[in-house]
């Protein structure tokens, strides 16, 4: 994803940050081969201006340079392609190459949107569109959740939980469901309720459609046991 990088003299935003970020604190940035890049990542509001503007910098001074360098640059120039409340935008600052720790910044910034749920279009943001998707998932599962098996299957009373674990297709579509608890039979209940949830509109990434995952863990309360 960070690896296709023009050099310094033909990107203007890499540039710009060249300009104004000091060697200081490029060269005290704590990269290596590993942690190899400080990405810088946000979002846009209604006015396509950037907000949850966030860096994975280690330290509060690097993080707050350049998040103050980036406000300074004018958002029209950043080639953001098709501009939206519910994507984040992502490129490299600097970049470690050959035990060397330089500016680069991605021909284009990466944009991720997340799958859009059913009923959840009109969503303010990308906070707000993944609290109505957890919310609906939920919503989902305890409408259609056998709530009699536990008693059928006399557990004891108490807070039974289920980790369920899926994937959105790029058709929009449940696949790869695997539901983990104690009682195999409430995992088969579990897998073909996820199973039925509803199409949304798959994740993208720079356009394209993708695969996202999802990890939720249900929580089952048994009151009674039917003997």
């Amino acid at each position: 994803m960070y690896s296709d990088l023009q050099s310094n003299s033909v990107n203007d935003f890499t540039q710009f940050i060249t300009d104004n970020l000091s060697q200081t604190f490029v060269q005290n940035s704590n990269l290596n081969r590993v942690n190899n890049a400080l990405i810088l990542s946000f979002e846009l509001n209604k006015k396509n201006e950037p907000i949850n503007i966030k860096t994975n910098a280690r330290s509060y001074d690097l993080n707050r340079e350049i998040i103050t360098i980036f406000n300074e640059y004018p958002i029209e120039k950043l080639d953001l392609r098709d501009r939206n409340r519910f994507s984040r935008y992502s490129t490299s600052i600097l970049f470690f190459n050959n035990n060397k720790t330089g500016i680069k910044t991605l021909n284009q910034f990466n944009v991720i949107t997340p799958p859009v749920f059913k009923g959840c279009e009109k969503s303010k943001n990308i906070a707000a569109l993944k609290k109505c998707a957890s919310t609906k998932i939920k919503i989902h599962f305890a409408k259609r959740f056998d709530s009699y098996l536990p008693n059928k299957l006399k557990l004891k009373q108490g807070k039974k939980t289920i980790k369920i674990d899926f994937k959105i297709g790029v058709d929009g579509k449940v696949f790869d469901v695997n539901a983990v608890s104690d009682y195999p039979r409430l995992n088969k209940e579990a897998e073909k309720v996820m199973y039925r949830l509803p199409i949304t509109k798959p994740a993208e990434q720079n356009g394209k459609k993708v695969i996202s995952s999802y990890k939720f863990p249900f929580s089952l309360q048994v009151l009674s046991v039917k003997r």
